[in-house]
């Protein structure tokens, strides 16, 4: 049959057609494409372009479920990567989200960036003979954080991780050498401000603050010689206007324990006597703990006098006596020198100082011997203890 259409029946038939498809649109615009990427996880969102392999796109309103419910949403994400997605050997080469919202927990993120980043080594994969799961160009970095906790509103400008070096061990086995993480304007806002309804927020504000603000950087550092592997970790924290707080240790391990213990860290859990058989080849060469009080004491004991009932005087008193009687109790040999540093922080804050600096490394081994005479680790360890206003 031959069809036709009459001149003045073109213009009824188009607009019947153009009406059906504004009904459609709506609906067109809001289908969402889906894909499977793992056991149980599902990856949808409202546009964009992605490799099925690699995971490499860029996509537009995106959704990530888990077991059925959305573990996170995000408006913009954007990967360039290779290996195959969620895979042992997926690389990330470059990742960029945009105002990521994590549902359950309430965590907001304003932009995720990240560079050179071994994917597996998340899910606890490794691949055999890989020779490191970062580069010295790898970094993750977030920005613009918030979260509201029970009782609090917490905020952070930004966490990321520190410039990262790599080294290799005398056996020839690369190892990060140096890597880390800081912290930088994390704020806790109580969600409760007015008076009377706790006493941490009165003590607060009657110092004029309404928020904590801090920063927090965590360091690891290894440096490998002839001696063996030397093993740093440090933090440094600073609660603006409150306390600032240091503290590093530094152990030497050979480096074939060094070898032989990772694999154990994996599972800790199940490698206790394993681990345990290991401590005595790695010693304690140093470490440092300075605790600077510019306020926080002051609250802490305030607070605490409160819901004790009693004057901030006598919980101070409290506080001395309990510390005098557990150092004399724990440490007979050395409390007359040690007590004195401790009490004056106490009474008054300031900074107290304590280091340990052995004549020569303390096999980790030893602290089961310590754990029975106290005293002996004050000797061995050689721990100084000093305070100043």
């Amino acid at each position: 049959m031959k069809m036709s259409f009459r001149p003045h029946q073109l213009l009824p038939r188009g607009l019947f057609w153009l009406f059906v498809m504004s009904l459609l649109m709506p609906h067109m615009a809001a289908a969402r494409t889906t894909l499977q990427v793992g056991n149980g996880v599902e990856l949808s969102f409202a546009a964009g372009d992605i490799d099925i392999k690699s995971g490499s796109g860029e996509l537009f309103g995106v959704e990530i479920h888990e077991d059925g419910m959305v573990a996170l949403t995000a408006d913009y994400l954007k990967i360039d990567a290779d290996g195959t997605m969620g895979g042992p050997d997926w690389y990330i080469r470059t990742l960029l989200i945009k105002n990521a919202l994590m549902p359950d927990g309430g965590l907001f993120i304003n932009q995720i960036e990240a560079q050179d980043i071994f994917a597996g080594a998340f899910r606890g994969d490794t691949v055999p003979g890989d020779p490191a799961t970062v580069t010295e160009q790898s970094f993750i970095k977030m920005t613009n954080l918030s979260v509201e906790a029970e009782k609090a509103l917490v905020s952070v400008d930004e966490i990321s991780s520190l410039p990262i070096r790599l080294a290799e061990s005398s056996s020839g086995t690369p190892v990060v050498a140096k890597s880390g993480m800081a912290i930088k304007g994390m704020t806790v806002m109580p969600l409760e401000q007015s008076p009377g309804n706790d006493p941490l927020i009165d003590k607060l504000a009657e110092r004029g603050i309404n928020s904590v603000e801090l920063d927090l950087i965590i360091l690891s550092t290894i440096d490998v010689a002839e001696t063996g592997m030397h093993v740093g970790y440090e933090v440094i924290s600073d609660i603006r206007d409150l306390a600032a707080i240091e503290f590093s240790v530094r152990f030497v391990i050979d480096d074939d324990v060094y070898e032989r213990l990772l694999p154990l860290l994996a599972a800790p859990e199940d490698n206790g006597m394993a681990m345990l058989g290991l401590s005595g080849a790695i010693a304690v060469e140093s470490g440092r703990l300075v605790v600077d009080d510019t306020g926080l004491g002051d609250i802490a004991f305030a607070v605490a006098a409160a819901e004790e009932g009693v004057s901030e005087a006598e919980f101070r008193s409290m506080a001395r006596m309990s510390a005098a009687a557990g150092v004399g109790a724990t440490f007979p040999e050395n409390v007359a020198w040690l007590l004195p540093p401790i009490e004056a922080m106490l009474q008054r804050g300031g900074r107290l100082t304590a280091l340990a600096s052995p004549d020569a490394p303390v096999p980790l081994s030893s602290v089961i011997g310590f754990a029975m005479f106290p005293d002996l680790a004050i000797d061995q360890l050689g721990i100084a203890l000093n305070h100043q206003p």
